[in-house]
C-alpha cells in the first residue's frame, strides 16, 4: 500500500495558517490518489471497477471523517452519477456534516455556505472555490485529504508524513468490494434495483477506446508515466463507461481533467484547451432534483430530464377517482421542449395545469364540475372522458413558433355495469355494492320502498302482501349524470334463482311491461337508474319464492336510444324521461342500510342478504323477495 508523501517545502506551503492550495498538495504525485469519473473509479491501488447501482457509497472513512457519494441516473437507469457528496468532519465535542451539491452548493449542517473566492475554513475543513470551476475540500489532521469535485468526477487526494491512517475503509480502498461500502443511510428505497439496457447501437466501441487510448498528449503521459501509474487503468476505466453511455456530456474531458488534475494540476486546464475540451460549464447550473447538466451542441448548459423520470412519464397513467381526471407532467419535460407553463392548456383554454415545485411537475384535471371540454364517445363497453393536454400557439406572437408542439391525451372510463354478487340488507330494505368499473368506480345500490317518494324502506318484518305497492330503486353513485345514463334494461320476477322457472316480466328494452297498468317505470334522480312501481303479486302452483332478476345498462344521455322511447299511453310506462316528480329522488335513504323495521322479525318469508348473479343470465343480479 503506497505511503502518503511529504508536502515538498520548497512550495512554501503553511498549514497552519490556511495558505494552502489544493493544486500545491496536489503536486506530490506519489501521494495515494483515487479517482472517480460518472460510475467508473480507480483506486488507491490501481484497481477499476464500476459502481453498480444508484445507491450511496462511502468513498473514504475513518474515525474522524468520511466521504460518502449520493449517486443518480443520467440519460440511463442502469448506470449512475455523482449527485451530492456528504463529507462528515468529526471534531473533539461535536461532529460537522458537509453536503456538496449541484451548482457547487455548500450547506453546513443544513445551513448554506457561502463561498467566496479562496479558501473559507470551517474548523478543521477548508473549501477552495476557484475560478476553474470545481469545489475543493481539505480534510487536516494526521493526514491530510483533498477531496475535489466538478459534478460529474471526485478525485481524492492523501498528503502528509505518515502511511494511510489505521481502519481505513471505502471504495477508494478497495473498488472491488463494493458492497460492503453501500451507505444505508443516504441511500433511497430499492436503489440496487437497477434496469438492464441493451447496448447502445449509436456508439462505436472502437472509436471511443482509440479515443481513450489518447487519453492524455504524449508529453504529459511521459512526464508522469513513472510517478504516477494510473494511465493504464484510467484508459480501462474510460472506454469501459464510453462503450456504454453516450458521450453527449463530454464525459471523456472529465476522464481528460480528473487524470491531468492528479498528474500536473497546475498545468490542467491548458491541457483542456489543448484537447479542445470546454472548461466545466455546468459547475455553476443548478438544475431541479428530477434533472442533470448537461452541455448541448452549442456547448451550452442546459438542463435536462433524467432518465428514471422520462421512464415514469413513458409508463404514465391517468388517476381517475372521485369523478376526477388527472395527469402530471414533469417540469423538466417542458423545459427540454422550451415550454412555459403557460403555453399547455386542456381542449378549453383556460384550463390551465397546477405546479408542484416540490414534487417538480404540473397537474390538469378535469372533473364532472369542470369538464374543460372533455369530449365522451362510447368504445365497446367503454365510456370513455377524454381530454388533451395541449401547446398554446397563441402565447408565441407573429405567424411563427419556435417552440415544440405538445400534446398529450388522457382519460377515464366507466364500464357497462358487470355485478357478479351484491349485498342486500333486509333490515333496512337496501342492497349497495362497490363496483369497480374500469378507472373509475362508482356504486351500485338496490333498494325497496313503500312510499313513491322513497322516504321509506319497506319493513319486511310485516311481510309483503298481495296487491301491496311497492317500490324498487335502482340506483348508481359517483358517476356522471349529466352525460351518462344508468338505466334498467331488463327486469323480471322468476320462482327459482336459475333458469328454468316461472317469470314475469316487468321492463323490457327499459320500458314497463305493456300489458300489466300496475306496473310503472320511473328515471332514479339525475338519471342516475331506475325506480319501479310494482303490485305485488305470486305465481299460480309456485312454492312461495319470488326473485328480482334485473340487467342494468349505461349509455350516453344524448346518443340516439339511450332514453327508452316508451308509448307512454300504455300501462306500464311513464314515458321513460323527464322529472318522475320526485318519485326518483331517494335523497340518500335508499343507502341506509339501517332504516326500516331495527329487528327485521315478523312475516318476513325469505331472510336472505346477499343478491347472486344467475348464473344462466349473464349480467343480472338476482334479489330474493
Amino acid at each position: 500500500m503506497p505511503a502518503a508523501c511529504a508536502v515538498d517545502k520548497t512550495d512554501k506551503t503553511e498549514f497552519t495558517t490556511g495558505k494552502v492550495t489544493l493544486g500545491v498538495l496536489r503536486l506530490c504525485t506519489s501521494a495515494p490518489q483515487c479517482a472517480l469519473v460518472g460510475p467508473a473509479m480507480v483506486d488507491f491501488a490501481g484497481r477499476v471497477g464500476l459502481v453498480p447501482d444508484l445507491c450511496s457509497y462511502t468513498l473514504l472513512a475513518t474515525g474522524t471523517f468520511g466521504v460518502v457519494v449520493e449517486f443518480r441516473e443520467r440519460r440511463r437507469t442502469d448506470m449512475g452519477f455523482p449527485h451530492r457528496v456528504i463529507l462528515t468532519a468529526r471534531e473533539p465535542n461535536h461532529s460537522n456534516t458537509f453536503i456538496i451539491g449541484p451548482g457547487r452548493q455548500v450547506q453546513v449542517n443544513g445551513s448554506r455556505l457561502s463561498l467566496s473566492e479562496g479558501l473559507t475554513p470551517v474548523e478543521s475543513v477548508l473549501f477552495e472555490y476557484t475560478n476553474n470551476l470545481h469545489v475543493g475540500a481539505i480534510f487536516l489532521g494526521q493526514t491530510n485529504w483533498t477531496i475535489v469535485l466538478d459534478g460529474t468526477s471526485v478525485l481524492i487526494t492523501g498528503v502528509g508524513d505518515g502511511r494511510f491512517p489505521e481502519g481505513l475503509q471505502g471504495l477508494c480502498m478497495n473498488i472491488t468490494d463494493a458492497e460492503s461500502f453501500k451507505d444505508q443511510t443516504h441511500s433511497p428505497d430499492s436503489c440496487d434495483t437497477v434496469d438492464t439496457h441493451p447496448p447502445d447501437s449509436s456508439i462505436n466501441c472502437t472509436t471511443q477506446t482509440e479515443r481513450c487510448a489518447g487519453l492524455l498528449p504524449d508529453g504529459l503521459i511521459q512526464k508522469c508515466g513513472d510517478s504516477l501509474p494510473l494511465h493504464q487503468p484510467f484508459f480501462e476505466a474510460c472506454f469501459q463507461i464510453l462503450c456504454k453511455y453516450p458521450d453527449q456530456g463530454e464525459l471523456f474531458c472529465h476522464f481528460f481533467h480528473s487524470f491531468a488534475l492528479m498528474c500536473k494540476p497546475e498545468r490542467a486546464d491548458n491541457y483542456m484547451t489543448m484537447a479542445q475540451c470546454p472548461l466545466n460549464k455546468c459547475a455553476d447550473t443548478v438544475c431541479r432534483d428530477s434533472e442533470f447538466c448537461e452541455l448541448g451542441l452549442s456547448k451550452v448548459p442546459h438542463c435536462r430530464c433524467r432518465a428514471g423520470v422520462k421512464k415514469y412519464f413513458k409508463q404514465r397513467e391517468t388517476t381517475c377517482q372521485n369523478q376526477q381526471a388527472s395527469v402530471s407532467i414533469p417540469m423538466c419535460v417542458l423545459s427540454e421542449k422550451g415550454l412555459n407553463v403557460s403555453d399547455l392548456h386542456l381542449n378549453q383554454e383556460s384550463c390551465q395545469g397546477t405546479v408542484d415545485d416540490k414534487e417538480e411537475q404540473i397537474t390538469f384535471n378535469f372533473d364532472s364540475n369542470a369538464l374543460c371540454g372533455t369530449k365522451v364517445k362510447e368504445q365497446g363497453d367503454k365510456f370513455v372522458y377524454q381530454n388533451i393536454v395541449q401547446f398554446n400557439s397563441s402565447s408565441d406572437s407573429g405567424v411563427i413558433s419556435r417552440k415544440s408542439s405538445f400534446k398529450l391525451d388522457f382519460s377515464c372510463f366507466y364500464n357497462q355495469p358487470t355485478l357478479k354478487t351484491i349485498h342486500f340488507h333486509a333490515k333496512g330494505g337496501n342492497g349497495i355494492q362497490e363496483a369497480i368499473q374500469g378507472s373509475w368506480k362508482y356504486n351500485m345500490s338496490v333498494g325497496m320502498f313503500s312510499d313513491i317518494n322513497l322516504k321509506k324502506p319497506f319493513d319486511f318484518s310485516k311481510g309483503i302482501k298481495m296487491n301491496q305497492m311497492i317500490y324498487i330503486s335502482i340506483e348508481s353513485e359517483g358517476m356522471d349524470g349529466a352525460l351518462l345514463l344508468m338505466k334498467a334494461d331488463d327486469c323480471y320476477f322468476s320462482s327459482s334463482k336459475a333458469k328454468g322457472g316461472l317469470k314475469y316480466s316487468l321492463i323490457s328494452g327499459g320500458c314497463g311491461n305493456p300489458k300489466d297498468k300496475t306496473i310503472k317505470v320511473f328515471p332514479a334522480k339525475g338519471n342516475r337508474g331506475t325506480v319501479m312501481r310494482i303490485k305485488m303479486f305470486q305465481f299460480k302452483g309456485g312454492n312461495g319464492n319470488m326473485f328480482l332478476k334485473c340487467k342494468m345498462k349505461l349509455c350516453l344521455s344524448t346518443a340516439p336510444g339511450c332514453k327508452p322511447n316508451c308509448d307512454s299511453t300504455k300501462p306500464g310506462n311513464s314515458g321513460g324521461q323527464g322529472n318522475s316528480g320526485g318519485q326518483g329522488n331517494s335523497g340518500g335513504q335508499g343507502n341506509s342500510g339501517g332504516q326500516g323495521n331495527p329487528e327485521g322479525k315478523g312475516k318476513q318469508r325469505r331472510s336472505l342478504d346477499t343478491l347472486e348473479t344467475d348464473q344462466d343470465d349473464t349480467g343480472y343480479f338476482v334479489v330474493p323477495i
